[in-house]
């Protein structure tokens, strides 16, 4: 796994490990924590990536990462904002078309379809977004294009594709939430 230390006064990158997604997500028995970082982009950003680790699949890894990019796998990222109060919230929320009020995380939160996130304040004022981007199972790549090759109709996906993960997201942040 590469890891890196955020530049936060508190370790961000230590809120979510290998652990806590294995209780979250199914994790098979090749899939292992590939990555996890925390950096100050134009806000503090973790990423944390797992997945399936092959010799074919830790040569395409290390490649990825010399060139700046995460490993590939499945990917979870946070990103934090300071604000100095809600009226700034309600600014970020302006740029969404399809936000839907999500009760019960942080002091207001909101889920969009489109990005497939949930956007948070705190009651401290910070701003989360959190995203998760899952990789289709082989099984299932396997069975659509089984079907595709026999004209028929395409298998139902699994419903952690069809919601963008919403109760993933949720359950993420209220896990982080209950840790700052």
């Amino acid at each position: 796994m590469i890891s890196t230390q955020p530049l936060f006064s508190q370790d961000h990158a230590e809120l979510i490990t290998e652990k806590y997604l294995r209780s979250e997500f199914t994790f098979h028995e090749s899939t292992k924590m590939k990555y996890s970082e925390c950096i100050e982009k134009t806000h503090m950003t973790c990423t944390y990536v797992w997945g399936v680790i092959t010799p074919k699949s830790e040569k395409k890894d290390l490649k990825r990462t010399k060139n700046g990019l995460a490993p590939d796998g499945n990917k979870l990222m946070i990103i934090y904002a300071k604000a100095t109060k809600l009226a700034d919230f309600e600014r970020v929320l302006a740029t969404y078309r399809d936000a839907k009020i999500v009760e019960g995380v942080g002091q207001k939160s909101v889920w969009s379809q489109q990005r497939k996130q949930l956007s948070l304040i705190t009651d401290k004022n910070l701003i989360m977004h959190v995203n998760v981007e899952m990789k289709k199972d082989p099984k299932q790549r396997q069975a659509e294009m089984m079907a595709r090759m026999q004209g028929k109709p395409m298998p139902k996906k699994k419903a952690e594709t069809n919601d963008g993960n919403k109760e993933h997201v949720i359950s993420i942040a209220k896990h982080v939430l209950n840790q700052l």
